[in-house]
């Protein structure tokens, strides 16, 4: 369950313990990472963070990586709003609420002093397993005493850390977007999950489960005014095995990508362009809207004609017929007529 050499001297001179690590809920598809920073001598958790992704990405941070590397990155999902706000919020109460009792504080403080990390591990397991209704969930931590001058000098490092992002050019500082999706199921005439190949167009959802996903729910005007959310098209991009399930990443527009894990072999409703033009984020093109309505026009011509427009034709028909008849008329009684005269004029 936990990656710990770790050696905790009760050294006076450093008198906080920073706890950090990460949590896997694969029960919910939750990733996250969680720091504290514990003051020893006041039995006082001082500061607590935590943040969760539905995304794998979170984890790109490792247990090499320093306790404060874990403080930022945490800062940097909350402020990108790139997390899941709910469970995240959740959790963050949970700890909370927990550490401010004065006999679970006492403990788990007594508990790193005497250095029982395997008791620390479990305490903080059992935690985040009840908040998260996840008994399976599972932990990764470590444990290091640190002094007022290291915290000064790792959040100092971040100061450091931000000044050179905003020196990078623009085009450098460009991300990837990805935000959680559903997948619109079609039980007849879909095609199975496992099938999809790159580059097939789909229809999903965007639920609304963090701020990153309300903020593109909003944007593109996702809400239904009777309740619900609209669907939209977005392209195959990967496909990835998992082992509780088929992972699938699509492509809205421009850096705006979308995620989900299937854990069932379900049906994907494909994008119909007959069906579903007003689903594109995208407008189709004047020259395409052209080309329709030319298409249109030349195939009007080879439509069959309506009961009222069958009537109108044979009406006109009928009408040139009498026409003609009458024309015809006139002609033989004026050649009559000439050759009536012809013969009075003879005589």
């Amino acid at each position: 369950m936990t990656d710990n050499n770790n050696s905790l001297p009760n050294d006076e001179q450093k008198p906080w313990f920073s706890i950090y690590g990460k949590i896997t809920s694969k029960k919910h598809n939750y990733f996250g990472l969680f720091t504290l920073l514990v003051d020893k001598n006041k039995n006082f958790v001082e500061n607590s963070s935590i943040a969760f992704s539905i995304y794998s990405d979170i984890h790109q941070i490792t247990m090499q990586d320093a306790w404060y590397e874990f403080e930022h990155k945490i800062e940097d999902y909350k402020y990108g709003g790139n997390y899941a706000e709910t469970i995240s919020m959740d959790m963050q109460s949970a700890i909370r609420f927990e550490t401010r009792k004065e006999e679970f504080v006492g403990d788990f403080v007594e508990d790193l002093v005497k250095n029982k990390t395997e008791q620390v591990e479990n305490t903080l397991t059992e935690l985040f397993r009840k908040s998260l209704l996840d008994e399976l969930a599972e932990t990764e931590m470590k444990i290091v005493n640190i002094d007022a001058q290291e915290i000064e000098s790792g959040r100092a490092r971040e100061t450091e850390t931000e000044t050179e992002t905003e020196d990078k050019p623009a085009e450098e500082k460009k991300e990837m977007q990805v935000v959680a999706v559903k997948l619109v199921l079609a039980p007849v005439g879909g095609k199975l999950v496992t099938e999809l190949s790159k580059g097939d167009k789909i229809l999903v959802t965007i639920p609304a489960r963090g701020s990153r996903e309300n903020y593109y729910i909003d944007a593109w005007k996702l809400k239904k005014p009777e309740g619900g959310y609209k669907s939209v098209v977005a392209t195959i991009v990967s496909k990835k095995d998992k082992d509780n399930g088929i992972q699938v990443t699509v492509h809205f527009k421009d850096d705006i990508y979308g995620q989900v894990l299937e854990e069932e072999k379900v049906l994907v409703r494909l994008y119909n362009p007959n069906k579903d033009m007003g689903k594109l984020l995208e407008k189709p093109t004047k020259t395409a809207e052209a080309s329709s309505k030319s298409g249109f026009n030349e195939d009007l011509g080879k439509m069959p004609l309506s009961s009222s427009s069958k009537k109108k034709a044979k009406k006109e028909k009928k009408s040139d017929g009498m026409s003609m008849q009458l024309i015809g008329s006139l002609g033989i009684a004026l050649v009559l007529g000439l050759f009536l005269a012809y013969f009075y004029f003879m005589q």
